[in-house]
């Protein structure tokens, strides 16, 4: 019965905001904006007016002004403002001028028509003649401030051209609209280093549960969310499911945005499938501006890229890299890779976007079987052959035999060492332990069948908390899984880059020396506590985790731990309960270091883009979930953890005082970046980025 009344709640707001639909768009009246639609891309007057604000927004509004606006209709415009700048104090400037923009209108409300001034008329001709002074002040109350785009479009434009053609294809062959090859735009303006506040990543932002469910592998090291190639295919597929389940390809790209599920319930609780009637009528606390907005996003970035050279005559676009590849058929080391290949770690990093900063920061290896892309005019027989890993192959082929992990391939004869001069002989013995990949799939008659559990001696029980070994019995050759105040310094190299004129020394010094010592990795905050005991890690569910993670880093099928722990669906591995997984004793070593470097990679790719400029104090309320609080903000439950150490996020009570971190788009002078430790050299650090810097940097 309480279901069935919140559902009618919802239906009665959605039809009070379709009788409140504004007839007036003073902003938009006589400008005509070239929103391009067709049979499958269709719109309504009211998707059409979201369109044409965004448009405006894309090519019109620049990146230090914007509109304040109503965010239920986005093209009701009440003024332009300038904001320049993205800190802290610009965000105070910007409030203050939509409050005085309420304040404005309230007092229009508060006098006799007669009276009004003619800057009053004007502002009352905003609104239809039909609201009465309840639907303005409702519109008053949620007004906003949408910063422009202008700039930032632009330089995404002339990056996309990069990427069309292998993502037109990589569409096409999964049976997807080619028109969607511009979605990219919308999500990170086709930079494959955006991240976001809560974590997505890549040109096609995906989050990591999400990566995992489509195949795309997220490491420390390594993250396919990066490579335009494997986030493409994932995209693909994800965008086609969408479709497969919602029958419209309007309602399949929303879906991207706020999921399947959730645009399936918006369905039933309409009872239409149109996405104009479902986005005015339908109410969700999820179903907010951004997902309302993003088909009419997606329609106008769209229509702009592809009447590009008219609208820039000047655009200057990227071409595509054209490389080669080989696949490693052992682990090496990077600056053994970057010695061998002569380039620089931004260059191996451009064709090779794939790999975290993290790889370029120390001595790590590239596993077995790695594709490794190098530009199409470097000597690849010259290359293997000083690397010792036989000859190479044609890309389209190194790429299959790289996904496929082709036995002959990663096998191939080693040349003689001899070849090598003697420190390269020594590095290369010092790096042949290749790092262990994921297993394959199960295929053909294999596929459906039940893992067998591994038999796993009985070992000494041991509880263990995040500044204990684990376990006990664990040789002494696996990692020692010992929390650090700080990450491990990096050693000094002598050998120096040159990039765009200006000296960078790789990992010149010790980052966490001068990093703000809040943003240093410490892993007491996540509670990661175990215990293993027979042959079985005994944990506890940690934020955002779930039984794709557990399955990677353990390397154990999904199955498995739904059969060993009685779980049926997700809903049941609820934050802070106990899990179980199989693991031999060397292994339950390896997956704990697997998940802490989880949580490091997400604090690294976070402090690579954001800043935390100030606490401010946070009373909390009554009935306030701080998870759900934090979400809607965009505020990481981890950083609001590590910033109120001490402190049980879980157990807080009306009236306790928290410190509510300010998250700011940028690095600190010392925070993390790729090759080194100082945001001086940012600009001109990798030559992907000349065409323009993301609005995090």
């Amino acid at each position: 019965m309480k279901y069935k009344f919140k559902k009618q709640f919802k239906l009665l707001l959605g039809l009070i905001w379709v009788l409140c639909l504004p007839v007036y768009a003073g902003y938009f009246d006589d400008k005509p904006y070239p929103i391009l639609t067709d049979d499958i891309f269709t719109a309504d007057e009211f998707i059409m007016n979201q369109a044409k604000f965004w448009f405006a927004i894309y090519v019109e509004v620049g990146d230090d002004e914007g509109f304040i606006h109503d965010p239920f209709y986005p093209d009701m415009v009440f003024q332009k403002i300038k904001s320049p700048g993205t800190g802290r104090a610009a965000s105070k400037a910007v409030e203050a001028r939509v409050n005085l923009k309420r304040q404005e209108i309230r007092t229009m409300l508060a006098k006799d028509s007669a009276t009004w001034t003619p800057e009053e008329r004007i502002l009352k001709a905003c609104f239809p003649s039909f609201w009465d002074s309840t639907a303005i002040i409702l519109c008053v109350d949620r007004l906003r401030f949408q910063r422009g785009l202008k700039g930032k479009f632009q330089a995404g434009l002339e990056r996309s051209y990069r990427y069309l053609p292998m993502i037109e294809s990589t569409l096409t062959t999964q049976g997807v609209p080619p028109r969607l090859k511009y979605l990219p735009h919308v999500e990170s303006s086709f930079y494959p280093f955006a991240y976001s506040k809560v974590g997505a990543a890549g040109m096609w932002q995906f989050m990591k549960s999400s990566a995992l469910h489509y195949g795309v592998s997220v490491g420390y090291l390594i993250d396919d969310r990066r490579d335009p190639e494997a986030s493409t295919l994932a995209a693909a597929r994800m965008l086609a499911y969408n479709f497969s389940r919602l029958k419209s390809w309007p309602l399949a790209i929303v879906a991207y945005n706020h999921g399947p599920g959730g645009l399936a319930n918006a369905v039933r609780g309409t009872g239409t499938s149109d996405l104009g009637t479902i986005i005015k009528s339908y109410y969700s606390n999820t179903f907010g501006f951004a997902s309302k907005n993003f088909y009419a996003e997606f329609l106008a970035a769209s229509s702009i890229a592809m009447r590009a050279d008219s609208i820039y005559p000047q655009l200057k676009k990227m071409q595509p890299l054209r490389s080669q590849g080989i696949v490693l058929g052992k682990a090496f080391g990077i600056r053994l890779l970057s010695s061998v290949t002569g380039l620089a770690p931004d260059e191996l990093e451009e064709y090779n976007l794939r790999l975290r900063p993290a790889t370029f920061r120390g001595n790590s290896q590239l596993p077995k079987g790695f594709l490794l892309r190098l530009p199409d005019t470097m000597n690849l027989s010259l290359v293997t052959t000083k690397l010792g890993i036989g000859q190479p192959l044609a890309l389209a082929q190194a790429r299959a035999a790289s996904k496929a992990n082709d036995p002959v391939v990663i096998a191939m004869a080693e040349a003689p060492k001899a070849n090598l001069p003697q420190d390269k002989v020594d590095n290369l013995d010092q790096e042949e332990k290749p790092l262990e990949m994921r297993p394959p799939k199960p295929k053909g008659k294999d596929k459906g069948r039940r893992i067998k559990e591994p038999k796993i001696a009985a070992a000494a029980s041991e509880s263990v908390g995040v500044t204990q070994k684990i376990p006990k019995a664990i040789p002494d050759t696996t990692p020692k899984l010992v929390a650090k105040p700080v990450e491990t310094p990096v050693p000094k190299l002598a050998r120096e880059v040159h990039i765009l004129d200006t000296t960078l020394t790789l990992a010149a010094s010790d980052m966490d020396k001068l990093a703000n010592p809040m943003d240093r990795f410490n892993p007491s905050i996540y509670n990661l506590e175990y215990k293993f005991e027979k042959g079985i890690l005994n944990l506890k569910v940690g934020t955002d985790e779930n039984l794709s993670h557990y399955a990677e880093w353990a390397g154990v099928s999904e199955n498995t731990l739904k059969r060993v722990n009685a779980i049926k669906s997700s809903r049941d591995l609820a934050i802070g309960r106990r899990i179980k997984i199989p693991l031999s004793e060397a292994k339950a070593a390896e997956f704990v270091k697997r998940r802490e470097d989880s949580y490091r990679a997400i604090e690294e790719d976070f402090y690579s883009s954001y800043y935390v400029s100030n606490l401010d104090p946070l009373i909390v309320e009554k009935g306030m979930n701080l998870w759900k609080w934090a979400q809607e903000r965009e505020i990481p439950f981890w950083l609001l953890q590590k910033h109120n150490i001490g402190k049980s996020l879980n157990a807080i009570h009306p009236g306790d005082t928290l410190s509510l971190p300010v998250v700011e788009s940028g690095v600190r002078k010392w925070g993390f970046t790729r090759y080194g430790n100082s945001q001086e050299y940012l600009a001109g650090i990798s030559r992907f980025l000349r065409t323009g810097l993301p609005e995090a940097y």
